[in-house]
């Protein structure tokens, strides 16, 4: 009986340890990466702010899920939503803002609400190019175990958004869009 009453004390008290802890980890995150695309922001702009595209850059497209996707509102800009669903997860993605060549904000919702976050495209013209810069930020306040989930989003995210710049990027430089949007000389 007192191997019992000893393993259960130390059960809560692990928990209890568990939920201090959870007090002092971070309620908000931040992921952010940037890439430099040879092509000018109205080249690149097309790619995110039309959500259809994002299936010729995106590796979510690629996870051998069968996935249903559906569009609904205006094929590009705000109120544009893409909406999927799969064996995992359900999910909405919203346009909320968009200027044109040079900034991009949509908001992620997955299950329902259960998780849901802020992205943002930056644009900014450089010598090479154009710099673009995907970011994500969210919180979990009021959910104390979720701060331990946001733990090792920064390189999980990461990895997506690395990933994905790369394939834009890719995807805009042999596309022929770099060309297209140079001014002609005359």
């Amino acid at each position: 009986m007192k191997i019992l009453t000893r393993t259960l004390l130390a059960g809560v008290g692990v928990l209890v340890l568990g939920l201090v802890v959870a007090l002092f980890l971070p309620a908000t995150w931040k992921v952010e990466r940037a890439i430099v695309v040879h092509a000018p922001p109205a080249a690149v702009f097309p790619y995110l702010n039309t959500l259809k595209k994002w299936s010729e850059w995106t590796v979510w497209y690629d996870e051998g899920t069968e996935r249903q996707v559906s569009f609904e509102g205006p094929d590009a800009g705000v109120g544009a939503i893409m909406r999927w669903a799969d064996r995992k997860s359900r999910g909405e993605l919203k346009i909320v803002e968009s200027r044109p060549r040079e900034f991009l904000a949509y908001d992620l919702a997955f299950n329902e609400g259960e998780f849901t976050m802020r992205g943002e495209f930056a644009l900014a013209p450089v010598a090479e190019g154009t710099r673009v810069i995907w970011s994500s930020h969210g919180d979990v306040e009021g959910k104390l175990l979720g701060r331990y989930f946001i733990l090792p989003l920064d390189r999980l995210m990461g990895g997506d958004f690395e990933r994905n710049l790369a394939r834009l990027k890719q995807r805009i430089e042999t596309s022929g869009a770099r060309e297209r949007s140079k001014p002609r000389a005359q």
